[in-house]
């Protein structure tokens, strides 16, 4: 076992509310700060009724894969612990279908954020820039 001292895993996750017109969808969301773009999911992109498949699209590379397609979509996110929405653009992929989260990244993001980590004690803070 590469680490046999390590009975948990933290990750910086955050309870996330997507808009698209009069429909909403909430689910949990990874803060990436390792990934230039913010990623969503079909599974998330099409309750909302997004027509995802016609949006702008981009080869981006991560996930496993250096050929990913995605696809840009504009979003309402909000965040429920601040009760703060705002304007997102983000990439639906088909290559985060298997992931149980959404994931943050600088675009769509940490663009609107300031973010502190302190891992060792297992916190983060977030701040409207």
């Amino acid at each position: 076992m590469a680490f046999p001292d390590k009975t948990e895993i933290w990750n910086p996750v955050v309870e996330l509310v997507l808009r698209h017109g009069k429909k909403h969808f909430g689910a949990l969301a990874l803060l990436d700060s390792g990934s230039q773009w913010s990623f969503i999911a079909p599974k998330y992109a099409n309750p909302l009724g997004i027509d995802w498949r016609n949006g702008p699209t981009m080869t981006f590379g991560g996930l496993g894969n250096p050929n990913n397609m995605g696809y840009a979509v504009d979003l309402k996110l909000v965040l429920l612990r601040a009760n703060y929405a705002w304007d997102a653009r983000v990439l639906v992929t088909e290559a985060l279908e298997p992931f149980p989260m959404i994931l943050l990244g600088h675009q769509g993001f940490f663009e609107h954020f300031d973010v502190t980590f302190q891992t060792r004690l297992r916190h983060f803070h977030i701040e409207r820039k």
